[in-house]
């Protein structure tokens, strides 16, 4: 079995997950509430993660290192392809942070869920059911749990004057 680099990267994201649980055990329930629900869910799936890393045997090609990123950019003749892909991924991130600029946080998750699953081929109905599930679970580990109050989006401020 040869090591994965990837593994190291897995066992910072255990170590700041276990860090910051210890760290809000000290603190109130309401304080805490946001780090637990975080960290509830990073620290497990670390822990299979870092099993799968350690467990999975890299093949060795005979070619260099394995590639552990998901679009290996390279100069050969599918260059191209992994380019844009890589400049659509960058889009995506960039239309979600402007949406949550434009429309809010509350607005903009759900839309970019919604519109990413239609892109790439989801049925109307699994499209809508995951936009309302983000969306109920935003508002109501966010409005109702954390009781956390976002600043105003640039549209509505547009809107009201």
């Amino acid at each position: 079995m040869k090591f994965k680099p990837s593994v190291l990267l897995t066992l910072f994201f255990l170590a700041v997950s276990l860090g910051a649980i210890l760290t809000a055990l000290s603190w109130s329930p309401r304080a805490s509430a946001g780090v637990f629900l975080a960290c509830g869910f990073a620290f497990p799936l670390c822990l299979v993660q870092l099993w799968r890393g350690l467990r999975v045997k890299v093949k060795d090609t005979g070619k260099g290192p394995a590639v552990v990123v998901d679009v290996p950019l390279d100069f050969g003749p599918d260059s191209d392809k992994a380019q844009v892909r890589s400049l659509t991924s960058w889009a995506w991130v960039l239309g979600l942070l402007g949406a949550i600029w434009l429309v809010g946080f509350h607005l903009a998750l759900p839309l970019y869920v919604f519109l990413y699953s239609k892109v790439h081929g989801a049925k109307w109905v699994l499209s809508l059911g995951m936009a309302a599930g983000i969306f109920g679970v935003l508002y109501g580990v966010f409005n109702k749990v954390l009781m956390i109050t976002f600043l105003e989006p640039f549209l509505w401020q547009l809107m009201r004057g």
